[in-house]
């Protein structure tokens, strides 16, 4: 078989390559920076897990237990390297970014090149149909002329949540982008780190809710109670200082889900992208 037989005959017959692993694709930067948001997740959780190893406490002691006190003051007073906001402030703005990257990919040649401060991935709390705000959010797309792009866009924003909006992943992640623009992202350290698996979700709910409280309540104790049932440790952890309105919400945890938010929907978009 000559070569250039061979090679149609490839071409012809090889699968098409995912987008995230095609950098000729015009969204290979976000895919670039979908995989370093996933390796700083990563490194900053090792981060934290050896910041506590070398430290007093490593594993918290029971509640109203003789080491108590001192293990809740150690934590509540030990401060926390600025290296840990500095790096999900990174790990947030490359999130936002990628919904970015996306529209100006998406938006036509024209509007790149007169409008390239205007282009953004609208994230609205309220409906901006009606009322001043619509032109705020048109002007973010003006550049996208596929009715069913702009469809997809509207459908994911916040203010479809209603009331939960103030919660929804996109604007927490919105919220945090701005505010780490002028400051770093305040961390607290008293987030405890549960390896419950999923297949409890009772018990992760309840550690969940374990978290709020300043102090040990009767369910906190009867909390530690079944997670030593099953040999689970508590753990001291990082968290976020507030995360939509939730505050002391874990800080790993937190990540991956506005994570798990963003990518669906560049995934979503990447079909839309004219090779």
């Amino acid at each position: 078989m000559a070569a250039s037989t061979r090679l149609a005959f490839i071409e012809c017959y090889a699968e098409p390559m995912s987008w995230q692993d095609d950098p000729r694709h015009r969204f290979a930067g976000i895919a670039e920076k979908l995989k370093r948001v996933g390796e700083s997740i990563s490194n900053l959780e090792r981060e934290i897990k050896l910041f506590f190893q070398d430290g007093e406490y490593p594993v918290l002691p029971e509640p109203y237990s003789e080491e108590w006190p001192a293990a809740v003051k150690y934590h509540q007073h030990r401060p926390i390297p600025l290296r840990f906001a500095v790096l999900t402030g990174e790990i947030i703005h490359h999130l936002r970014s990628c919904l970015g990257h996306a529209v100006w990919a998406l938006s036509d040649d024209n509007s790149r090149e007169t409008k390239d401060r205007e282009i953004e991935y609208p994230i609205f709390d309220s409906n901006p149909e009606g009322n001043k705000k619509y032109k705020d959010y048109e002007k973010k797309i003006q550049g996208i002329k596929n009715p069913e792009i702009r469809d997809r866009i509207e459908a994911s924003q916040p203010y479809h949540a209603g009331d939960q909006a103030k919660d929804h992943p996109l604007l927490i992640l919105h919220n945090l982008d701005r505010s780490e623009k002028h400051r770093e992202i305040v961390l607290v350290s008293s987030a405890a780190n549960v390896g419950i698996p999923n297949s409890q979700p009772a018990l992760q709910q309840r550690a969940e809710e374990s978290q709020k409280h300043k102090e040990p309540t009767s369910e906190d104790i009867d909390l530690v109670n079944a997670l030593k049932v099953g040999g689970l440790l508590i753990e001291p952890g990082i968290a976020f200082g507030q995360f939509g309105t939730r505050e002391r919400y874990p800080l790993i945890k937190g990540l991956k889900e506005l994570r798990g938010e963003v990518e669906p929907i560049v995934n979503d978009l990447a079909a839309y992208v004219r090779a």
